[in-house]
């Protein structure tokens, strides 16, 4: 008849070291996930506020875009940038405090 061998721990000490070690490795690969996950919150909110300035950026553009194709926008620009006026209309300018000298400026008048 056989007989059963019974295993016998020779050295519990270290039974407790292997167990301490392990433990000790579970705990470092739950903190290292814990922080990946924190990083990765922390990259959405960013994500997440560069979307909603792009949004508003994006909206602001789509204004611009409509003001550009305004007549009255266009006449607008024509008269403060290019000095155009309408026709039947007197352009009045005034020198400036301090210099008492116009500055160079022709408005162009539409026949």
């Amino acid at each position: 008849m056989k007989t059963r061998r019974r295993f016998v721990l020779k050295n519990p000490k270290r039974l407790f070291e292997v167990i301490g070690i392990f433990l000790l490795y579970l705990t470092l690969l739950f903190c290292r996930g814990q922080w990946r996950i924190n990083q990765l919150k922390r990259e959405a909110q960013q994500n997440r506020k560069k979307i909603v300035e792009l949004a508003q950026y994006n909206t602001n553009l789509r204004r611009k875009y409509q003001n550009l194709e305004s007549d009255h926008y266009i006449e607008t620009v024509a008269r403060e940038e290019l000095g155009l006026v309408k026709e039947g209309e007197i352009l009045y300018r005034f020198a400036e405090e301090g210099e008492g000298k116009l500055k160079a400026f022709r408005p162009v008048a539409q026949p």
